[in-house]
Formats: C-alpha cells, structure tokens, sequence
C-alpha cells in the first residue's frame, strides 16, 4: 500500500559545509514501554546526532501517542506514522528521508551507549575503506539489567578465532540486528536498500556488503544494549526464520560462485556450518532456484536427505541490488514481501504438518543414531570380548608351552636320579663284596691271633725257654687284651 504523507514533529536544521552528520532511523512497533530510553539513548551521546527519524509501523499498544509526548518535548524529532508494512519499509523510508552523512539504526527497544558514535566515527576516519562499523553488544533484560547470553558469547569466540566475517555469520549473526549497523550514507546508493524479508533483513544486508566487497569494521567494545523481552521477533517462527536465512546463505553463496570467489576451501567451511544448523537442503533447494542446479548436483554441496526442507519460499522477486529506492518502490518491496510470506490458513496448516513430519522424521533419525551407537558400543564390547578371549588363549598356550618344557625337565631329572641311582646300587654291591672279603680276612686274621697267643701262652709256661730268653736278653711281648675278655 502507499505510505502515508510524512508528518514531523519537527524539521531538520542546517547541516551544509559539515562531513560528520549522523542521522538516526528508529522504526517503532509496539515498543511503548521501551521508546522513551531508546531516545534518551540518542539524546545522551557525547557526539550529539544531526537529526533523529522515527517511523511508526502501524503500533496497537499507544506507541505513537507516546511518541508524540516525546516530540512534544523535542520538537526537532521527525516522526511519522503509517499502517504496518514491515521494518524493512520503515527502515527504507527513513533512511530516504535521512540528510547526514552517517545513517544510525536503533530498534525502538534498544539503546545506545552515550560514546557509541564517537567511537564509530573515529573508527570511520581511521578506517575510510569501511562502509559499515558495528560494535560488541551487552544483552539486557525488559528492566534493562545486563544479563549473560551464552549464544552470542559463542559466536563472538567463533568470530574472534576465525577472523572471517562471512563465514562467522554463517556460524551466527554475532552483529545480532540493525540497530548495531553504523552507515555511510552513500552505501544505500551503491548496493540498495534492506530486502522485505521478516526476520533477517540485517543478515541480508551485511552479506551483500561483503559480497560486493565493501569494507566492514568491528569494535570490540559493547556499545550497545539489546533488549530481550517477550515481544522479541527472533524465535518467534523458526522456520520461516530458517527459510529466510537459507535463502540469504544461498544468495551470497550464489553471487560469491558466479563472481569466482568462492574457493574449494571455503565451500567445504560454509557447508560444514550448513550442516551445523541443518540447513543444508533448504539452501541446495535455493541455488536450484537461482539457477545453480548443476552447482549442487556435481556434489560440491553436499545434501543431508534426512532434512526436510519445510514449505519452500519463491525466489524473491525483486532485485536485492537494486539502487535509489523511491516510494514506488518501497510499496513494490511491501507487496513483494506479501507475496513470498503470506500464506492463507490451509498453507499454514501443511506447514505444520509438514513441520511435524519432519519432527517425526528427525526423531526418527535420532532413534536411528542411537541405535547405531548401541550397536556400535555392542560391537565394540564383542570385539573386546574376543581380544580378552584371545588374549586368555594365547596365554593358556604358553602355559601349555611352560608345563610341556617342564614335564621334560622333570623326566630329564627322573632319568638322571635313576641313573645316579643304579650307579649307587652298583657301589653298594660292590661295597658289600669288599665288605664281605674284609669280614673273611678278619675273621682268617681273627684265628691267626688265637694261634698266636695260644703259641706265645705255652711258650710262657715252659720255664727253659723263659730261662733261654732272658739269658738271651730277649723279652716276649705281652699279651694283646683279648676282644672277647679275659681267658681262664
């Protein structure tokens, strides 16, 4: 639909002979609660900002009335109010409506760090080649408490280790929205306005800038604050969300291919964060599309079949390059988005459904993983049962081998005791014979003494011969005791 006239609440002033113009984009949508910091966040910059635009889109919670309070007390904030046609319009709108050098976009739910532009400023003169800065982000709560996020604390890690801006937004959008986008104004001129898409128009955007080569710079520094609340976009439909980043992936993986700057290397890193996310056959779905069928069927882009691509998306039909956007085309941008997203209550239905098979579907490729490993952790546990078994037999063979060596040396031992034992019973015998002889000898020698003894006692009792011998100066030898005693 045509936008309405824009009403202001206040007009921009003067800005000629100056290079360092910002100027603020805040759409608003249902933001009531948060509006009011959002502006303090502007006003409060130590760099203060040319002019601030505000576009209401369509808000049913008061929004703009709150605004108008606002503008009350700030009359030179431009602002306006229209029927809803989505961020990306009003986003289009006022940056058309934007006179500075400098383009700063704020969601009506977040807020700036009071030296934000400052640093971007500085980091634009040190930088001239960039065209866009972005800076770190602290994520705070509905009240504006900083709170942790272990996501974006994730994607920071991948970014700082990798140093590669594609491929760290293929892992995850790590510049987390538009609010975190500081502009050259210029740059909208050569590579076009924010694409009608619901949920990722940033992502959109930054990749188009890296893939027409522009430069991007990041302070590492937490300047801004993104708000989580209920009300949030991000989370809110998951698949289309996923259908729009498949299409963003597919397009910059598209354009990288045809301008011949997309190596073997690179492809293999991005599809690897394809997978990651499951988003391997949507994005093989929208080259087809675009015209690249040939570029996934040669198998450079590996497709997972147990993903289900659900509801697929036209290709858009306008031209994400396109420049000097006008009002036609801003109302062109709204239908074409009407066109790609709506979808009446039987599509929503078979999305679901199709949603639910392929949860069904995913499950069931879980349960098949599962099994997998059981029997892989089976297999595994069979093979260490056999390596044990194995083991045990190889020892019980050695075993087998020591008792084998040992029976031989036992009946090498047998052997030789019964050889020492013959040669024992041989000595034995033939001591038995000496000992046999020698009892003859005594016994002969036994009988020989008697005979003497028996000659030297008769001699004794012969008087002549006593006479004789001790005449003769003989003396007989006296009688050996007798072994048997005394003889009478």
């Amino acid at each position: 639909m045509t936008a309405d006239p824009v009403a202001t609440c206040g007009a921009s002033p003067s800005v000629e002979g100056r290079g360092d113009r910002v100027s603020v984009v805040i759409p608003l949508f249902n933001h009531v609660p948060y509006i009011g910091r959002a502006i303090d966040s502007v006003i409060s910059q130590t760099v203060p900002a040319e002019e601030i635009i505000v576009i209401d889109d369509g808000s049913s919670d008061g929004s703009a009335d709150r605004m108008r309070q606002i503008c009350a007390a700030h009359p030179e904030i431009i602002f306006w109010s229209w029927p809803n046609q989505g961020a990306h319009h009003a986003l289009n709108a006022g940056i058309l409506r934007a006179t500075g050098d400098y383009i700063a976009i704020l969601n009506s739910d977040d807020c700036f760090h009071p030296d934000r532009f400052a640093a971007c400023l500085e980091a634009m003169r040190a930088h001239p080649e960039a065209d866009l800065v972005a800076t770190a982000v602290r994520f705070v709560d509905a009240d504006g408490t900083p709170i942790g996020n272990a996501w974006y604390e994730e994607a920071m890690a991948f970014f700082r280790a990798n140093r590669s801006l594609p491929l760290a937004l293929f892992h995850g959008n790590f510049l987390v929205s538009t609010s975190n986008f500081f502009l050259r104004r210029r740059i909208f001129e050569r590579v076009g306005y924010f694409a009608p898409l619901r949920y990722a128009h940033d992502l959109e955007f930054v990749l188009r800038l890296v893939g027409a080569g522009r430069g991007i710079h990041f302070v590492d520094v937490p300047l801004l604050d993104y708000r989580l609340h209920g009300q949030n976009t991000i989370g809110k439909d998951t698949w289309r969300e996923d259908s729009e980043r498949a299409a963003i992936f597919a397009f910059f993986l598209h354009e990288q291919w045809l301008r011949g700057s997309l190596s073997d290397p690179d492809l293999v890193r991005f599809v690897g964060e394809l997978e990651r996310q499951r988003l391997t056959e949507p994005v093989a779905h929208f080259l087809g599309q675009l015209g690249t069928d040939g570029f996934a069927a040669a198998g450079r882009l590996p497709r997972r079949l147990a993903l289900a691509f659900l509801d697929c998306q036209q290709r858009l039909s306008i031209d994400w390059t396109q420049r000097d956007l006008g009002d036609p085309e801003l109302k062109r941008l709204t239908e074409a988005r009407a066109a790609a997203f709506g979808r009446n209550a039987a599509q929503e239905q078979g999305a679901r459904d199709a949603e639910a098979q392929a949860q069904a579907l995913r499950a069931a490729l879980d349960e098949m993983a599962q099994a997998k490993a059981w029997f892989a952790e089976q297999r595994d546990a069979w093979q260490r049962v056999a390596s044990d078994l194995q083991a045990q037999q190889q020892a019980t063979a050695a075993a087998l081998q020591e008792m084998t060596r040992a029976k031989e040396w036992f009946a090498e031992q047998r052997d030789a005791w019964e050889r020492q034992a013959r040669a024992a019973s041989e000595q034995a015998e033939s001591l038995a014979s000496r000992l046999v002889a020698l009892d003859k000898l005594l016994s002969e020698a036994q009988t020989e003494r008697d005979r003497l003894r028996a000659d030297l006692r008769e001699l004794r009792r012969r008087p002549l011969i006593r006479l004789l011998l001790r005449l003769g100066g003989v003396r007989l030898p006296d009688l050996p005791p007798d072994p048997a005693g005394p003889q009478r």
